[in-house]
C-alpha cells in the first residue's frame, strides 16, 4: 500500500506542475525555509551544490585561533560557495591536461582551507603521477599507497603561478588501501610551534561490513568513522579514532567540522544513525576538549556534566509542510539527507551567526497550497539557520599576560640564469632572455643585511612592531657571471596576539656574462708547392724535405721534382713571413673570444689543389708511393704509409672501402688530398707552437678551433674567379724551369680559409665552400621552410591544380593512388582523410611537411638543422620517390598537430635568425584542407 501511496503522489505532483507550466501558468514555486535562494534567487543552481566552505582571507603566518575566529574580516553569503568550485580555482587548466582537469574535479569530494593559498583537498581514484606530470598537473608523492580516494594537501607555489599537490602520509597516519574524504583542518599554536588539527571519515575499520536496514535486509558497504591527527614541525600524528559516542559501528560518520576551536570547542558531524532510511544522514554537534600538549596531542569528549553528549539537531518530516506553515521545514535536519555543516568566521557573539548545510530536501517538487508548490533548485542546495546563542565561541584571557614576540626568519633562494638572444627582436634593439638552469632554494645560513646592518648567518632575528625593515644580500661577481639579488622590504603589524616568526624570502640571481661575438674571415692560398711532394713550402719544411731526399726516404716516390721551379727559396721566405702574421693573428682572434660562454668555434679550412700534370711517370708504377710520413687519417679516410697514389686502396676507420670520389687522376686527388692535410698539419703545429708559453690561451685554443679539409684534385679556375689571385708570393714569376702546358705552379695550391661560425650549426660537411665562401646553407642561401608560393600569385581553380599536379607527375615514380588525402565517405567537410598509402596510419592522420629539399645532401644537411633544434621526428615522405619532402609522423590529433607546427615556426625563427635566411616561413599542416 505505501508504494502505491507514494507512485499516487508522484502522479500528481507531476500532473500539477504539467498544468502549472503548460496550462495555467499561475503556479507559484517556492523554496524551502533556510535555502539560500530565498536571498539570492541566483545562488543554487539545477546542478548539486555540496560541502559549504569559505575561502579565508588571511595570510599563512596566522596560526592565532583568536585571530582567525574573532578578528578576521566578516564574511558574506556570497563568499560561501560549495566546494567544487573552489578545486576548479586551485586546479589550473591547459590545452594538454583539460581531460585530467575535468576528470578530477568531477571526482573530487571535499576542500578545506588553512589560509588563502594552501589547505586540504580529496580525490577519487587519480590518475599515475607520469602522466599527471606530462600533462603538467603538479601532483608529488603519487607512488605512497593509494586508496579509492585520498587526502591531499595542497598550497601555491614560491612563483605564485600553480598550486602544488602531495598525497597525505600513506598507512597509519592519514591515507588508507580504503576510502579517506571529507577533510577538516585549522592551524593552532602548541608551545610556540605551528600545529594542524586534521579531522577525516573513512572506512578503513569496517571497509566491508554489513549493515542492517530497517526492513531487515543485510547491506555490503563498509562503515565510515572519524579519525583525527595531529601535524608539528612537518610531522603527523599517527591516526587516531574519535570517542565510541561520536561513531558508531553501525553507522556512517562524516563531515567533521570544529567551532570555536580557540577557547570552546565542538564537532559537528554528520550521520545516518537510528534512520530506517540509510540515505538519510542528520547534523549532529558535541562539546570535546582538544589536549594540545607535547605529550598527548588528544582528542575527547568533554565530561557528561559539562554537556559532552552527542546531540541530534531538530529534525522535521520534509512531506509535511502546508500552506501557512514556513517553518515547518525550517530546521536543521529533515528526513531528507543534510550533511557538511560549516559556521563561517569570524565567531564572535556580537555578530549574527549561522550554521550552513547541504541538503537533497524537497528535490521532488511538492504540493504547498492549491497555488503553491515546495521544491529546492536542484537536488542539493545549500540552506543557512541561525546558530543559538548556547553555542558561545567567546576569547578566554589568559590567566598571565607575556607580550608576544615578532621574529623575522630570513631564507635565500639562489637561481643560475642561462642568458640567451631573443632573435625575434629587432638587431638595433637586442633582447635577453633567461632560463633557468639551477637553483639552490631555502638557504638559511647565509649573509645578509637588516636595514644595512650585518646578520652574519643568523637564523632568526627579533623585531619590533610597527616598523619597517629592509633586507639585501650582496653577493661577489666572477669572471664569468654577474650576480644580484633583490630587495625585501618588511613593515610589521601594529599588533600581534601570539609570537610569530615571519619569514623574509631573498631571491639572488647568477647570471652568465653575455657572450662575445667574433666576426672574422680570410682566405689565402699557399701555392708553389714542391711538384708531386705534399708539405707546404716553410723553411721548417724545406730543409725536412732536403734531408729527406739526401736519407732517401722520398725514394719510393721518384715522381717528386724539386728542380722545376727556381724561385723555391723566396716563396718559403714569403710563406714564413705570412704564416708568421697568421700565427699573430690566430692569436688575437683566441684572446677576442668568450673565456666563459663560447658560442662559436674557429673554423680553419685547408682545400688542397694540383696542376693539370699527370703524376711523371717512373720505370715501375711501384715507384709511386706515399712516403716518408706514416699512416694518416684524412677527416675519417685512413691513408696507409706506402699507398700506391695512381691506383690507391683506402678504407674509412670503420673498415668500410673508400673510393676517390672526384672526377680527376687518382694520383692528383691524392696528392690533393695529402697537399690539404700536411698544411693542417703545419698550421696546427705553428699556432700551437706560438702559444706553448701562453698556457691558458692554448686550453682556449684547444676548444674553440675546428679544422675543416677537403680536396679537389686538379685546381679550376671557373667558377672561383676570386681565390685565383689570392695567394702568397704573387709577385714572384710564375715560369717553371721546365714548361710545360699542364704545368702551372700557382695550381699547386692549398687554400686557407678562416672563419667564425655558431656551434650549434657547425658542420664538418658544410663549412666552407670550394670557393672558400662561408656556407651558403649558413649564410648566402635561403632555406625554404614552405614559403608560401601562391602569395600574390593567380589563384588556380581545383580542375587546373588537378591538371597541373597530373602533368608534373609525368614521367615519375608517384607511390599513391586516388583515395590519398581524400575525404572518408559520408564525411562532413574535409576533416577526415583516408591515410596515403606509406604514411602508417590506419585511419584520419595529419602530419607537418617542414621543407622540400632539391636533393638527398640537401636533405640530410636540414634535416641535421632540425635535429639540432630538438626536432628529432623529421623523416622523409615516403609518397614520392623521386622529391625529398621532409615531414613529421602522422598523429590523429589534427589540433595537437597544428599547434606542433605553430611551435615549429616560432623556434625556427628564435633560433635560426641571423644565420640563414628564413624570412618567408609557412610551415603546412598535412593534408590541406
Amino acid at each position: 500500500m505505501n508504494f502505491f501511496r507514494k507512485l499516487i503522489f508522484l502522479t500528481l505532483s507531476l500532473y500539477m506542475i504539467y498544468c502549472s507550466e503548460k496550462v495555467t501558468n499561475n503556479i507559484v514555486q517556492i523554496r524551502p525555509t533556510g535555502n539560500l535562494n530565498l536571498i539570492d534567487s541566483s545562488y543554487n543552481t539545477d546542478k548539486d551544490e555540496i560541502a559549504p566552505v569559505l575561502r579565508p582571507i588571511i595570510d599563512k603566518a596566522i596560526s592565532n585561533p583568536f585571530y582567525r575566529e574573532f578578528l578576521m574580516p566578516k564574511s558574506n553569503y556570497k563568499e560561501i560557495r560549495p566546494s567544487f568550485k573552489f578545486a576548479k580555482e586551485v586546479l589550473f587548466t591547459n590545452y594538454y591536461n583539460t581531460p585530467a582537469y575535468q576528470y578530477l574535479t568531477s571526482n573530487f569530494e571535499h576542500i578545506t582551507f588553512l589560509d588563502y593559498n594552501s589547505g586540504f583537498i580529496s580525490f577519487s581514484h587519480v590518475p599515475s603521477g607520469s602522466y599527471l606530470s606530462k600533462i603538467g598537473l603538479p601532483f608529488e608523492n603519487l607512488k605512497d599507497i593509494e586508496g579509492g580516494t585520498d587526502i591531499f594537501q595542497f598550497e601555491l607555489t614560491d612563483n605564485n603561478d600553480e598550486f602544488k599537490f602531495k598525497r597525505l602520509e600513506s598507512i597509519g597516519v592519514v591515507n588508507s588501501q580504503f576510502w579517506d574524504s571529507h577533510p577538516f583542518a585549522a592551524d593552532t599554536i602548541i608551545n610556540g610551534k605551528r600545529c594542524t588539527i586534521l579531522l577525516w571519515s573513512s572506512d578503513k575499520d569496517y571497509p566491508y561490513s554489513d549493515l542492517i536496514t530497517a526492513e531487515g535486509k543485510t547491506i555490503k558497504r563498509g562503515n565510515t568513522e572519524i579519525y583525527y591527527s595531529f601535524r608539528v614541525d612537518g610531522k603527523w600524528t599517527s591516526a587516531k579514532k574519535l570517542q565510541r559516542d561520536i561513531n558508531d559501528s553501525l553507522s556512517n560518520e562524516g563531515t567533521p567540522f570544529l567551532f570555536c576551536l580557540c577557547n570552546n570547542p565542538t564537532l559537528f558531524f554528520s550521520s545516518n544513525r537510528n534512520n530506517a532510511n540509510r540515505e538519510d544522514y542528520d547534523i549532529y554537534h558535541v562539546r570535546i576538549k582538544i589536549d594540545l600538549s607535547m605529550i598527548n596531542k588528544n582528542i575527547e569528549l568533554m565530561e557528561i556534566a559539562q554537556d559532552g553528549q552527542v546531540t541530534k539537531f531538530e529534525k522535521n518530516d520534509q512531506e509535511k509542510g502546508k500552506k501557512g506553515q514556513n517553518d515547518i521545514l525550517g530546521t536543521f535536519n529533515s528526513s531528507a539527507d543534510e550533511r557538511f555543516p560549516f559556521i563561517p568566521n569570524p565567531v564572535s557573539d556580537t555578530n549574527d551567526r549561522f550554521l550552513y548545510i547541504s541538503s537533497n530536501r524537497n528535490s521532488n517538487t511538492m504540493s504547498y497550497g492549491q497555488d503553491t508548490v515546495l521544491k529546492s533548485a536542484g537536488n542539493y542546495d545549500i540552506y543557512r539557520f541561525p546558530l543559538d546563542k548556547s553555542f558561545k565561541c567567546e576569547p578566554k584571557k589568559p590567566d598571565t599576560i607575556i607580550p608576544p614576540k615578532l621574529y623575522v626568519r630570513v631564507t635565500v633562494n639562489e637561481y643560475k640564469l642561462n642568458q640567451r638572444y631573443d632573435s625575434t627582436e629587432s638587431k638595433k634593439k637586442p633582447k635577453f632572455v633567461y632560463d633557468t638552469i639551477s637553483r639552490n632554494e631555502n638557504i638559511v645560513d647565509a649573509d645578509y643585511y637588516m636595514n644595512g646592518k650585518s646578520l652574519k648567518s643568523q637564523i632568526v632575528y627579533p623585531v619590533n612592531t610597527s616598523s619597517t625593515y629592509s633586507f639585501s644580500r650582496q653577493l661577489k661577481n666572477i669572471n664569468c657571471f654577474s650576480s644580484e639579488c633583490e630587495t625585501a622590504e618588511l613593515s610589521t603589524p601594529e599588533k600581534i596576539y601570539v609570537t610569530d616568526t615571519i619569514p623574509i624570502i631573498l631571491n639572488c640571481y647568477t647570471r652568465n656574462n653575455l657572450p662575445i661575438v667574433v666576426d672574422t674571415s680570410l682566405s689565402k692560398g699557399i701555392s708553389m708547392f714542391v711538384t708531386g711532394y705534399w708539405w707546404p713550402l716553410t723553411s721548417k719544411n724545406y730543409e725536412r724535405f732536403k734531408e729527406k731526399g739526401k736519407n732517401g726516404e722520398l725514394k719510393t716516390s721518384q715522381f717528386i721534382d724539386s728542380l722545376d721551379y727556381k724561385y723555391y727559396d723566396e716563396v718559403t721566405k714569403k710563406n714564413d713571413e705570412w704564416l708568421d702574421n697568421f700565427y699573430k693573428s690566430i692569436e688575437e682572434t683566441i684572446i677576442k673570444f668568450d673565456d666563459c660562454s663560447n658560442t662559436q668555434k674557429l673554423v680553419i679550412t685547408t682545400h688542397g689543389y694540383t696542376d693539370h700534370c699527370r703524376l711523371r711517370p717512373t720505370a715501375n708504377d711501384e715507384f709511386t708511393k706515399f712516403s716518408s710520413d706514416g699512416d694518416i687519417v684524412f677527416n675519417d679516410v685512413l691513408v696507409p704509409a706506402g699507398t700506391d697514389m695512381k691506383n690507391p686502396k683506402l678504407k674509412l676507420t670503420s673498415g668500410t672501402e673508400y673510393k676517390l670520389p672526384i672526377p680527376s687522376e687518382n694520383g692528383n686527388a691524392m696528392l690533393s688530398m695529402l697537399r690539404a692535410y700536411f698544411t693542417k698539419v703545419t698550421i696546427e703545429e705553428g699556432i700551437k707552437n706560438r702559444l706553448k708559453s701562453k698556457p691558458q690561451l692554448l686550453e682556449k685554443y684547444n676548444k674553440i678551433i675546428n679544422y675543416q679539409m677537403n680536396y679537389f684534385g686538379v685546381f679550376e679556375e671557373v667558377g672561383c674567379p676570386k681565390i685565383m689571385k689570392d695567394i702568397i708570393a704573387m709577385d714572384l714569376p710564375n715560369t717553371p724551369a721546365k714548361p710545360e702546358s699542364c704545368n702551372d705552379p700557382r695550381s699547386r695550391r692549398v687554400m686557407v680559409f678562416v672563419h667564425t661560425v655558431p656551434s650549434n650549426l657547425l658542420d664538418s660537411k658544410f663549412v666552407c665552400n670550394k670557393c672558400g665562401e662561408l656556407n651558403p646553407y649558413l649564410k648566402n642561401r635561403t632555406i625554404t621552410f614552405n614559403s608560401d608560393s601562391s602569395k600574390g600569385s593567380k589563384k588556380h581553380s581545383k580542375k587546373e591544380d588537378k591538371a597541373e599536379s597530373m602533368k608534373e607527375s609525368v614521367g615519375k615514380k608517384v607511390i599513391s593512388d586516388e583515395t590519398a588525402g581524400r575525404p572518408k565517405p559520408g564525411a562532413k567537410g574535409s576533416s577526415e582523410f583516408y591515410a596515403p598509402p606509406g604514411m602508417g596510419c590506419p585511419g584520419p592522420c595529419f602530419w607537418i611537411e617542414y621543407a622540400t629539399a632539391k636533393d638527398e645532401s640537401d636533405f640530410n644537411f636540414i634535416k641535421s638543422i632540425l635535429n639540432s633544434l630538438g626536432i628529432n621526428d623529421v623523416r622523409r615522405d615516403p609518397r614520392y620517390s623521386d622529391k625529398f619532402i621532409l615531414i613529421s609522423a602522422t598523429n590523429a590529433d589534427k589540433v595537437l598537430v597544428k599547434e606542433s607546427a605553430k611551435s615549429f615556426e616560432k623556434l625556427l625563427r628564435e633560433r635560426l635568425s641571423g644565420f640563414v635566411d628564413i624570412k618567408s616561413v609557412n610551415v603546412k599542416l598535412m593534408p590541406e584542407d
